[in-house]
């Protein structure tokens, strides 16, 4: 057996170097991933103390004043019925002065324009429109008799990104607030998140901290008291919220890095979007994929521009609490993440893109710019 003992002597010749070369790339990896993780709360840290010093210092009171800029709230729905009543409620009630609500029906088959109709006292209301933005058909627009700004854009069918384009296209007011029907919001949200607006001319969009709404207790549309979720997936996604957001997305705003602002609230220049063509509608991650078209659009041309996150949690959304939604919902966000950074693959590495090639999703996961 003494050609055995050679072959595996052999073996062991190749194959030991190998092994031992993959131990020193792992670690390596492993290395890097923490330092990067170091540099990020860093900057988190240094971005939360330069909002708490702006915070400190701001001694009027943010939801009164004629110098409030106006905002259009965009509620996009789809057989939202069971939900749409409160949820519309809970925004009529968000303590800032000039804002509109615009809730675009899009083709809902469950009665959800029905429900509208009958708790809001809506009438058709005869309105010229601008269409900068492509949409489906707009059959009706609709205005609230008993709340002056409350609108519904009753259209048909088109999908999420095709309803906001619409709502774009309906909004009185030169930013727009992105909501989805089911999120709940702080009374103060507006007021928050219009802030870096006002603090900064450069900014054309902001975000805030989304937090789970999972095992907090809800009455009338509005946040009573917050807790934990009971089951165990619950809780491990607070844990992930609060480390995406004040770690992973408020890191990214020092560098002026942030990948994404969620969909679920999200304020914009209505005229930024409208010159970057809109939310796309052939795309998973519409939300992720607007940004990352308007971190291209602005480094390419070297035009001067923020996009900010507010650290304070102002919304809040339900999470899956079943491993099958849970996975659904990540494959989907995985999708968004690859599709976005491979249609605007030119802005890697590109010389204008920045120190980091304009990818800022240098974390620990992925989860770090994906996570809704």
């Amino acid at each position: 057996m003494e050609w055995l003992s050679a072959l595996t002597g052999a073996i062991d010749a190749l194959v030991g170097p190998v092994f031992l070369a993959l131990q020193w790339v792992l670690l390596a990896y492993v290395l890097v991933l923490q330092f990067a993780t170091v540099g990020l709360c860093w900057f988190a840290f240094r971005a939360l103390r330069r909002y708490r010093d702006r915070r400190r210092f701001n001694l009027l009171p943010l939801s009164h004043g004629e110098f409030n800029l106006p905002i259009s709230l965009l509620v996009p729905a789809y057989n939202e019925a069971a939900g749409i009543v409160a949820s519309v409620r809970s925004m009529l009630q968000i303590d800032y002065p000039r804002y509109e609500i615009v809730v675009i029906n899009d083709g809902s088959k469950d009665g959800t324009l029905q429900e509208l109709i009958r708790h809001f006292g809506l009438q058709v209301f005869p309105e010229a429109i601008d269409q900068p933005l492509p949409c489906a058909e707009i059959r009706a627009i609709y205005r609230s008799r008993r709340y002056p700004n409350l609108r519904v854009v009753d259209k048909a069918n088109g999908g999420k990104s095709d309803a906001l384009n619409a709502g774009i296209n309906c909004a009185r007011h030169g930013l727009v607030c992105v909501v989805d029907a089911d999120s709940i919001l702080r009374r103060d949200a507006l007021s928050r998140v219009v802030k870096p607006f006002v603090d900064d001319s450069r900014v054309i969009a902001s975000g805030a901290t989304i937090a789970i709404a999972n095992g907090c207790r809800i009455s009338g549309g509005q946040l009573e008291r917050i807790d934990l979720g009971r089951g165990f997936l619950a809780r491990m996604q607070v844990l992930e919220y609060i480390r995406a957001f004040l770690i992973g997305r408020l890191g990214w705003t020092l560098p002026n890095t942030v990948l994404i602002i969620s969909g679920a609230f999200g304020l914009f220049g209505r005229r930024v979007i409208i010159e970057s063509g809109g939310y796309r509608t052939n795309t998973i991650g519409e939300d992720m994929e607007l940004i990352v078209r308007l971190h291209e659009r602005y480094r390419l041309r070297g035009a001067p521009y923020r996009i900010a996150s507010v650290p304070e949690p102002l919304c809040w959304t339900e999470a899956p609490e079943s491993l099958s939604v849970l996975r659904s919902q990540r494959t989907r966000w995985q999708r968004g993440l690859a599709e976005s950074l491979m249609l605007h693959r030119r802005l890697l590495l590109h010389r204008a893109a920045g120190n980091w090639g304009g990818s800022p999703c240098h974390s620990s996961s992925p989860s770090s710019c994906s996570a809704r």
